[in-house]
């Protein structure tokens, strides 16, 4: 580790392999889900896309995960980075939050009566792993910047 830098490059080269690792998935999850589409409107198969509701889409907000990756390329500060890591989780929980109407999966109204019920029907492995990759860039990046902030706080109290 290099003095005045609170990450080692051994450090560095994980976080940056785990945020393109997440940002790989949910890329190549909203490509796959785009081919399926387009090749359903080439043979004509619209009514296997009507009876698409029940499968998981993946919204194309996601794809902030690569913005996440490029901010930690080349910082020192982590500000960008976790602030964008901010606003995934805030983007996150909006859709989550949109999802739970209370309706259920032909529109009818108080479906649910149950909000946990509803939550664990409307979410899906994509949410979740979501949810994941947010607890742990936010978790890393806390750390390294707690890391600056006392390694910065030790070196005015030697002075």
């Amino acid at each position: 580790m290099k003095p005045g830098h609170p990450i080692s490059k051994t450090e560095r080269v994980l976080l940056l392999s785990f945020s393109f690792m997440v940002f790989a998935i949910f890329a190549a999850a909203i490509f796959a889900e785009e081919v399926q589409i387009y090749r359903a409107s080439l043979a004509n198969e619209f009514a296997q896309l009507s009876g698409r509701f029940m499968t998981p889409t993946v919204p194309m907000f996601h794809l902030i995960t690569f913005l996440i990756f490029l901010a930690l390329f080349r910082t020192k500060e982590f500000i960008i980075s976790i602030s964008l890591t901010v606003v995934y989780l805030v983007l996150l929980l909006f859709s989550i939050w949109e999802r739970l109407d209370g309706g259920g999966a032909l529109g009818g109204e108080n479906f649910y009566t149950n909000r946990w019920l509803e939550l664990s029907m409307k979410t899906n492995h994509y949410d979740y792993l979501a949810a994941f990759a947010i607890i742990v860039l936010f978790v890393w990046q806390a750390t390294i910047l707690w890391r600056k902030y006392l390694s910065a706080r030790g070196a005015t109290e030697l002075t």
